[in-house]
């Protein structure tokens, strides 16, 4: 029977959680030995405004410049009424509408078909996708409800009440006079202007800080010192030759592949899959200012948006959940933690430390000595090795 060894389950590779640790007596002591890592040299000759907009550049902020910063990099600008947008919003809105009746009747006839309600239609469905599980063929559920984006019309049906309402909106849309639109602007001339000069001023980078909610304003060239100093790490990234991303798709074609002829995954899922057109990921990194300045550290982002692998995550994340959220140590945001540490009574000689899960080591011998257990304190965080042992 095999054994887990440390607290209650693990997660995730990347494991954050809270020791208790009794001041005297305590069953994990950290490593004495001396770190080896010298603190970040902090350059204070920077410019900080009271609202946590630190400029790290040679560039000097105007006021209004700082005023637009202040409102935060998720701030957006009103924009003129636009009536194509807002017809194209529309058309897309009705059509949603339109697919919605569309399956709505289709359900009806069925229900009167086999002489059942409504209610119980989505029972019956459940029923006959289990007793029809062991005699499926290839390509044919039950499998999950992923599948590619459409872009299909519903066939033509009755949609009366559906089109009066588009036609009435999109009268009244082309009825509104852009000169006397009362929206607004929450941006006054000056600051609108400063947006402008920030956006296209292409020596400055604005990023926001990788804790703390700053935003961070870097020169362009110190930025890039800093994502080089990150992609020089030869043991995690590696130069390429070319574009790996036609290589990649055929390989994951080819597992596809096996997988639909299989029967694991369905030929919607096969789509939804496979993306016709993927993206190469996109490369940034965030300044670690809590880290010092001098040099400037960054955590490295890879945004996979519409990446080749981006719908393959969401499709094992629809997998992993339920039996993610099963497991005791999941927590699922910042509330939930909140939540469980309620009652728990924290005594005055207790030391609270978070702990890095560094390395997993498996092992036979149920008598290990778990005082052989590697722990080491680096920057108040406890590193430990997690034994998983069978017996």
């Amino acid at each position: 029977m095999a054994k887990l060894w440390i607290g209650q389950g693990l997660s995730t590779l990347y494991l954050l959680v809270f020791l208790f640790f009794r001041g005297s007596g305590g069953a994990f002591v950290p490593s004495t030995k001396p770190e080896s890592h010298q603190p970040p040299k902090v350059v204070t000759q920077f410019e900080q405004d009271d609202n946590q907009i630190i400029n790290l550049s040679s560039y000097s902020l105007t006021m209004s410049e700082k005023q637009v910063l202040k409102k935060g990099l998720t701030f957006v600008p009103t924009m003129r009424f636009d009536p194509f947008t807002w017809i194209k919003d529309l058309n897309l809105f009705t059509r949603k509408l339109r697919w919605r009746n569309f399956f709505h009747k289709n359900d009806l006839q069925k229900c009167q078909q086999l002489g059942i309600s409504a209610e119980d239609l989505s029972n019956f469905e459940i029923l006959t996708e289990l007793s029809e599980e062991g005699s499926r063929v290839a390509g044919e559920g039950p499998f999950s409800d992923l599948k590619p984006t459409s872009s299909r019309m519903p066939p033509s049906c009755d949609f009366g009440s559906i089109d009066v309402f588009q036609k009435l909106v999109t009268e009244e849309i082309n009825n509104i006079i852009p000169s006397l639109d009362s929206t607004h602007p929450n941006l006054t001339y000056s600051e609108r202007k400063s947006l402008n000069d920030l956006r296209n001023n292409t020596s400055l980078v604005i990023k926001p800080s990788d804790k703390g909610g700053n935003t961070v304003i870097m020169d362009h060239e110190n930025y890039t010192k800093m994502c080089m100093s990150i992609l020089s790490d030869v043991s995690s990234y590696e130069i390429l030759k070319g574009d790996p991303t036609a290589d990649y798709t055929a390989e994951l074609s080819r597992m596809l592949t096996r997988a639909f002829e299989s029967k694991l995954i369905s030929k919607s899922e096969f789509g939804f899959l496979l993306p016709r057109f993927p993206m190469v990921s996109t490369f940034y990194a965030l300044p670690k200012i809590h880290k010092g300045y001098s040099p400037l550290k960054g955590r490295p982002i890879v945004s996979g948006v519409d990446a080749l692998s981006q719908n393959s995550s969401i499709y094992l994340d629809r997998l992993l959940r339920p039996f993610v959220t099963a497991l005791p140590s999941y927590i699922r945001d910042t509330s939930d933690l909140l939540t469980k540490l309620e009652g728990v009574v924290v005594e005055p000689d207790t030391i609270i430390a978070p702990l890095m899960w560094r390395r997993c080591i498996v092992v036979f011998d149920t008598g290990m000595d778990l005082g052989q257990l590697n722990i080491t304190s680096v920057a108040g965080v406890f590193i430990v090795d997690v034994i998983i042992y069978f017996s």
